[in-house]
This record gives C-alpha cells, sequence and structure tokens, in this order.
C-alpha cells in the first residue's frame, strides 16, 4: 500500500513537472518569436560581423 502512494505522488510530481515544462516551452517560443521579429537582415549582419571582430576572427567569418 505504501508503495502505491509513494507511485501516485512521483506520478502526480512528474505530470505537474511535464505541465510547467511545456508552459514555460511555450512561453519561451513566444518571447523568442517576439525577439526575431525585431532584427532585420542588416541588423543580424552587423551582429555576425562584431562578433567575428570580437574574436579576433576577419570581418566576415
Amino acid at each position: 500500500m505504501e508503495n502505491k502512494v509513494k507511485q501516485s505522488s512521483k506520478n502526480k510530481e512528474e505530470n505537474i513537472l511535464n505541465e510547467d515544462r511545456k508552459s514555460f516551452n511555450k512561453r519561451l517560443k513566444r518571447y523568442a518569436s517576439r525577439i526575431s521579429c525585431e532584427y532585420t537582415d542588416e541588423s543580424l549582419e552587423e551582429e555576425r560581423r562584431n562578433l567575428c571582430l570580437s574574436q579576433g576572427l576577419p570581418r566576415y567569418c
């Protein structure tokens, strides 16, 4: 009986964690889509160029 209670409790915890993960992933995807909408091709290229330069790589890596 005690084993069934432990298993049931564990299943409830796993379900709660899975729901939390799903909720977090949805929020993260919405946030990521908002960020990506703000970038233009030109600004992305500038970010890439600055990243290369900051690492001491040629201007276009």
